[in-house]
């Protein structure tokens, strides 16, 4: 084969079948593992068609990917493309993206270690409250504090003022003394706004800083990008639908004795709610 009419692949890593689904805004159909990606949080830009192949960047915790779906529609490949030149052709859609989207994409893949969430094991009851829990352990979340702490799991809006004050009033003595651990789960229900800031949350590059710096009044650190996609958000205030829940923060956690308990609000007695945490 004459290697100046193929296209080369940079760091080669991933070859997968796909069903055509179809998108909506005239794009062409999404592979099913980007869908599910995206699903969980991740962000999604279309890169174009170039050599008869349709390029998407992904961004999940601040980490770049890059896919193509090949021309027969049926696998896509993931790294760099290159042309029979030896020229970047992904580095240059990605210079055409950052001129007609702006910084957001740079604010967003920033070179910074994924966020792994700990291994979690279901409960075995099947009773409505273990089921919700079980919901909740699905959810797209963001921890806050040290990962061997007891944790809980509490739905946050970015623009809900008691949201803002119950983490804060756990950060001094709980969160950044490692004693607790507090798993966020976004949601958008007070405004468009903060449903876009939820979402630029869960795509972003260290969640974790950026929210804290959100409540410190950093009106930068969750910016209200148009352009940011809101599945993952969706699928949190789908598990707040479905089980009735209409208020943040509302917390949900295992007790020592192995219930399952929620919390409406603020804990008055976060001591209490500590010492009640299942290790």
């Amino acid at each position: 084969m004459n290697c100046s009419k193929i296209f080369l692949f940079f760091f080669l890593a991933l070859v997968v079948s796909f069903p055509a689904i179809a998108q909506d805004h005239g794009l062409p159909p999404l592979p099913k593992p980007l869908q599910n990606m995206v699903n969980e949080g991740a962000q999604l830009r279309y890169l174009g068609r170039d050599h008869g192949m349709d390029g998407w960047l992904m961004i999940k915790r601040g980490k770049e990917q890059y896919f193509y779906v090949l021309p027969d529609g049926k696998a896509m490949v993931m790294g760099v493309l290159f042309d029979h030149e030896g020229k970047a052709v992904t580095l240059e859609q990605i210079d055409k993206l950052r001129k007609s989207e702006g910084d957001q994409i740079d604010t967003l893949a920033q070179n910074v270690p994924s966020f792994k969430p700990s291994t979690i094991k279901k409960p075995t009851l099947k009773s409505p409250s273990a089921r919700l829990y079980e919901s909740v352990e699905t959810a797209n979340w963001v921890a806050l504090g040290d990962k061997s702490a007891p944790y809980f799991y509490v739905f946050v809006d970015p623009q809900c003022r008691h949201c803002h004050d119950f983490i804060n009033s756990l950060r001094p003595d709980y969160i950044e003394k490692g004693r607790m651990q507090v798993r966020i789960i976004p949601v958008g229900l007070i405004s468009q706004n903060s449903l876009k800031q939820a979402a630029f949350l869960l795509g972003a590059a260290d969640p974790a800083g950026r929210w804290m710096a959100h409540l410190d009044g950093d009106e930068t650190a969750l910016p209200v990008d148009r352009s940011v996609n809101t599945q993952g958000i969706q699928r949190n205030m789908g598990i707040m639908q479905d089980w009735k829940l209409d208020e943040t923060p509302f917390s949900i956690y295992k007790s020592v004795s192995g219930e399952i308990k929620i919390l409406r609000g603020a804990a008055k007695n976060p001591e209490q709610l500590l010492s009640d945490l299942a290790r």
